[in-house]
């Protein structure tokens, strides 16, 4: 017959043991499983190692208004972050790439610049902006075109309508005197007017060339912004017609596939890259790169140009 003991055993113990030694098992197939199955670039050393383009620009993205006030002044994330703080540290990243970009070449001035990225929502319009108000703060004369026909952009990011534009100039439907708007001081936009059936055949002709061309005598830098390149051709063309394209990659949005495809595109078609501007990267790599940037550039108010007061428009023909 059985016998009961007088003193009770669990194995208390050792089934915690075995317990921890499973949740490790688990926990360490579950991030390998995750890491093999997410395809996203997602900091800046990926996009280095991906690419292998030279590094102009790494934006920061802040979202808490405490970061956010420090960075950018009161305002959260301002799209034209250049123009609504221009004493802030974001500003200041913008005029370290502007530097970079002068300094990559010192016999042949880089004017005309192809801004592009992988795939839509990596932040080409947003840099592109950025970079053009930066040039025209600093005393060059800036041409600003929307070349992306497709989902345009600056005048949305600008307070431009865009009743008329780059396509209009291009059709002979609208003078070009009548469709530069001016941005800030120095600095011209075209808008890109309205979307034709096929916006590649009126940027790959002689009148686009021609104005490219124009552009590039009467201001210091011409800076248009293209199309994602694995979705249009719009890049690679217009490319061709400038001194280089600036790609813009941003983590957690690129994939490896995309970036890649991107990347042979560029190498196939021998498109001078000027070099990479890393966009909008996490908290963490924020605090990694900028770590010493908040006692260098204490909060201020924000210098935030008239919202009401929307850009004027100039006659191109009397800068001449």
């Amino acid at each position: 017959e059985a016998v009961v003991p007088e003193t009770g055993s669990t194995a208390k113990t050792q089934l915690i043991a075995l317990g921890i030694m499973l949740g490790l098992v688990g926990a360490t197939t579950s991030v390998l499983i995750l890491a093999m199955g997410d395809q996203n670039i997602r900091t800046v050393e990926e996009a280095k190692k991906t690419f292998g383009y030279t590094l102009l620009g790494i934006i920061p993205m802040f979202k808490s208004k405490r970061l956010s006030r420090y960075f950018q002044g009161e305002k959260a994330t301002p799209d034209i972050a250049v123009v609504e703080a221009s004493d802030s540290f974001i500003s200041e990243i913008y005029r370290m790439l502007q530097a970079n970009l002068k300094f990559l070449s010192s016999d042949k001035r880089i004017k005309t610049i192809v801004v592009t990225s992988s795939v839509p929502k990596e932040g080409k319009s947003t840099v592109s902006a950025n970079l053009a108000a930066t040039l025209a703060q600093l005393g060059y004369r800036v041409m600003l075109i929307d070349a992306d026909m497709r989902q345009p952009s600056q005048h949305h990011l600008w307070g431009l309508t865009n009743a008329v534009g780059l396509s209009d100039i291009l059709v002979g439907q609208a003078e070009l005197s009548s469709v530069i708007r001016q941005g800030i001081e120095r600095l011209d936009i075209i808008p890109a007017g309205v979307t034709p059936p096929n916006p590649l055949a009126l940027l790959d002709s002689k009148r686009m060339t021609s104005l490219i061309r124009n552009f590039s005598e009467d201001y210091d830098f011409v800076i248009i912004d293209t199309p994602p390149l694995i979705l249009a051709a719009d890049a690679l063309t217009l490319s061709q017609m400038a001194s280089g394209v600036l790609l813009v990659a941003r983590p957690r949005v690129l994939d490896r596939a995309s970036a890649n495809s991107a990347k042979e595109m560029l190498e196939r078609s021998g498109q001078r890259v000027l070099g990479l501007v890393v966009n909008a990267i996490s908290k963490n790599e924020s605090a990694q790169y900028f770590y010493h940037a908040k006692r260098y550039f204490p909060s201020r108010k924000s210098n935030r140009r008239d919202q009401n007061k929307l850009p004027t428009q100039v006659n191109y023909y009397s800068k001449k």
